[in-house]
């Protein structure tokens, strides 16, 4: 199988995760944060298999550093700023309370996983069918 098809079938699992997330969002936190979680390790592979086609397939002698950060980026839209500015206020509100290992805990559990989901949507909704 090539890349695209791979890739392809990738999106097409994280699609049918999200629409489980949303199915069980009122009846059952263990499916959600299943579904966050495979959603999420699926997004890894499919931008480890960009970040293995951008560097060993092209054969390319620029920097893996600039490689990697080419294939993890989100995907890009108008709100990516403001959510990165909320994201900055969130956390450094989390280190700076009385108690900041809890309040990270609640960062990284709550906050950052909704926007996860925002941005694996924002990726994998792309045409007006889906």
């Amino acid at each position: 199988m090539n890349i695209p098809t791979i890739i392809s079938k990738i999106d097409n699992t994280i699609r049918f995760f999200l629409y489980l997330l949303i199915l069980f969002l009122p009846y059952s936190k263990g499916m959600v944060e299943t579904s966050v979680v495979v959603c999420s390790l699926l997004w890894i592979v499919k931008h480890s298999l960009f970040l293995w086609q951008r560097r060993w397939q092209q054969d390319r002698k620029e920097s893996f550093i600039i490689d990697l950060g080419h294939a993890f980026c989100p995907a890009g839209n108008n709100l990516n700023f403001g959510i990165s500015i909320f994201l900055l206020a969130s956390a450094v509100s989390a280190i700076g309370s009385f108690l900041p290992a809890q309040s990270i805990h609640g960062f990284l559990t709550k906050t950052i996983e909704w926007f996860a989901i925002y941005l694996l949507a924002i990726e994998i909704f792309v045409t007006r069918r889906q």
